[in-house]
């Protein structure tokens, strides 16, 4: 008995030999034959020898599973290659024939590449038969409950520079977000975004923000950007930055473009520059006119659209109108709360008593503290005055040289 006993002992040995060192070939796991490979001694190891390729097989579904009973204080489940770092060695996760995840030795993660140039690096060559949205990331969380006053955060990106005595030139990217078009034809009508962010809420009684973007400087630093952008096109229009806001029907202020500037030094919460040329920096438009700013040395010259296609009823003006108009500015001098400083102008609620169309309400976004402002004149209706009394002054002179020629006008 004892000899047949060790005899079958002699025979597995064998058969195990064989399958692992000479035929090298795969474990194939059968259904009723053998259920689950389970290694119960500390540091037990499946091992596969030579440089061979080798795989574990089924035709079903395949579990690794670690401290499933969960009887251990902790558990992980490693994928290792190469742990000695004596060569090269990855690893890669594949869901069907394509590439799917691949971890070089070097910790850099590819995903549909590998041959990752970046910590992580994700690449797809798509094509497109209808209209259809590709993502390249896509993450989504929604919370349905809870505790919602703290900060969620959908995808953070942090890049630092840790140390002191370092030469550096360079750039640091949080995100660096391109998109190219190599296509043989035309795209007709379509959008190439590097980056669009999209802010959307129906209850929110708060501030909701597309983008919102911080940036500090120390005090070695010489600008420091919130936003730098740079557009350059060889054919058709150029933004640097495009911005539209569209608010809904019971919408209070919308800003393309809110800007705001505080500091120690000297604060400009919109700075727009042509250093190479001498032509118009600002183009305001909206649906009834458009007017270009260009800025000269003492100067600034305003264009505005006055086209004649642009107008119907054109009439001559009624002078003694615009004289009742202009005389009910009741005009003061006062003294600036905020800096003390001593300006001439009118009140904004006298001038609603005679002019209210001069007046409009505006609700400030921050403090939502409502105050009336003015509207300045018209230029070209003060000039109209100007040319009224000039008019006048003329007659009033030939008047005067019809009784004494001896004035020097005369």
């Amino acid at each position: 008995m004892k000899k047949g006993f060790h005899s079958l002992i002699v025979l597995v040995s064998i058969l195990v030999f064989l399958i692992t060192y000479v035929f090298a070939g795969d474990i194939i796991i059968k259904p009723g034959v053998l259920g689950f490979i389970n290694l119960t001694d500390e540091n037990q190891t499946i091992y596969f020898p030579n440089n061979s390729n080798h795989a574990i097989r089924t035709d079903g579904n395949l579990f690794i599973i670690a401290n499933e009973n969960g009887d251990a204080y902790y558990s992980d489940l490693h994928l290792m290659t190469d742990p000695k770092g004596s060569g090269y060695g990855g690893v890669n996760i594949y869901a069907g024939n394509g590439t799917g995840i691949f971890v070089e030795n070097g910790n850099q993660i590819g995903i549909g590449t590998t041959s990752p140039n970046y910590p992580l690096e994700i690449f797809k060559t798509s094509t497109i038969t209808t209209d259809e949205t590709i993502s390249g990331i896509t993450y989504s969380n929604a919370f349905s409950s809870g505790d919602l006053t703290g900060t969620k955060v959908g995808l953070k990106i942090n890049m630092s520079i840790i140390g002191s005595n370092y030469d550096f030139e360079g750039k640091i990217k949080g995100i660096d977000s391109t998109v190219y078009e190599y296509a043989s034809g035309e795209i007709n009508n379509g959008e190439l975004i590097a980056g669009f962010f999209n802010a959307s809420s129906s209850t929110n009684e708060g501030n909701t923000y597309g983008l919102y973007t911080n940036s500090y400087a120390g005090s070695s630093a010489e600008n420091a950007y919130g936003i730098y952008s740079y557009a350059r096109s060889d054919e058709y229009n150029t933004y640097g930055g495009y911005f539209n806001a569209n608010g809904g029907t019971y919408a209070n202020n919308n800003y393309g473009i809110y800007a705001t500037a505080s500091g120690g030094g000297t604060n400009y919460a919109g700075y727009f520059t042509t250093p190479s040329q001498d032509v118009n920096v600002l183009l305001l438009s909206d649906n009834d006119g458009t007017c270009k700013l260009n800025p000269e040395s003492a100067s600034l010259i305003t264009s505005c659209s006055s086209d004649a296609s642009l107008k119907k009823n054109i009439r001559n003006v009624s002078v003694d109108l615009l004289w009742s108009k202009t005389l009910g500015f009741n005009i003061k001098e006062y003294d600036l709360i905020s800096n003390g400083e001593t300006k001439i102008g009118v009140i904004a609620q006298e001038l609603n008593l005679t002019n209210s169309e001069l007046v409009s309400e505006f609700t400030n976004p921050e403090t939502n503290e409502t105050i009336l402002m003015v509207q300045t004149p018209d230029p070209w209706e003060t000039t109209l005055l100007i040319q009224d009394l000039k008019n006048e002054n003329e007659m009033l002179k030939s008047e005067l040289c019809l009784k004494d020629n001896t004035y020097s006008w005369c």
